[in-house]
């Protein structure tokens, strides 16, 4: 179990499949490390519906709330195949190589999600040691009423966890509000009540307020 202090004038890159993933996985600390650092965040899914278009449109207002630097969108369609998870690895490579990022927040490898799997599959492969050298630590966070849903073989079990103020967690869920087709109420898990309980149980692994918790998939120091 880590307390993680991240150094200043990081470059941060959240790669997710979906707006309103980056608030739920990684909100609080993308508001929280905004201050001393640049936060990028790469949004996959190319939008199919009317309720995807609204989703992907919250992204700028969710934005602005964390205090994001830029937004990326990657618009892929499907990555279900072995062609679409190729592209899905190029676009991640490009990305990388773009943003020069130094740490990576992604979604965890046994999420319920599809998309979330073959995301993580994705930039496990993009990442590789010899390939996006910026890159010296890779987390995979939790996503409420996704995650906590998986009933294989693989547990969410967090290593890194980041302390989260007032200000960070009421940011996450203001962030999360803007995304009014996937807010739910409560006792739903991505209810504003319910993402401050999980924050609340977070931070009492590390005697804090409130914190998100993560897994370390990849750690270089210099």
């Amino acid at each position: 179990m880590n307390t993680l202090k991240m150094q200043k004038n990081n470059i941060i890159l959240a790669i997710v499949p979906h707006g309103d993933d980056e608030v739920l996985m990684c909100g609080g600390t993308l508001h929280k490390l905004s201050k001393t650092n640049q936060i990028h965040v790469a949004f996959v899914r190319k939008p199919h519906d009317k309720r995807t278009k609204k989703q992907l449109n919250a992204t700028k207002e969710a934005q602005n709330i964390l205090g994001i630097l830029k937004l990326h969108y990657l618009n892929i369609s499907e990555f279900d195949t072995a062609n679409e998870f190729l592209t899905l690895k190029t676009s991640i490579e490009q990305i990388v190589n773009c943003v020069q990022p130094q740490i990576i927040f992604t979604t965890f490898y046994g999420d319920n999600h599809q998309d979330h799997q073959n995301l993580f599959r994705a930039v496990s492969v993009a990442c590789r040691h010899q390939n996006a050298l910026s890159v010296k630590h890779i987390l995979v966070g939790e996503i409420s009423s996704s995650t906590d849903q998986y009933l294989g073989p693989h547990v969410f079990h967090p290593t890194v966890f980041i302390n989260l103020t007032e200000k960070d967690i009421q940011a996450k869920i203001n962030a999360m509000a803007a995304y009014e087709t996937e807010s739910r109420k409560d006792p739903h898990p991505r209810s504003s009540e319910n993402m401050r309980a999980l924050a609340k149980v977070r931070g009492a692994k590390i005697n804090a307020a409130y914190a998100e918790a993560f897994m370390c998939i990849k750690s270089i120091w210099d």
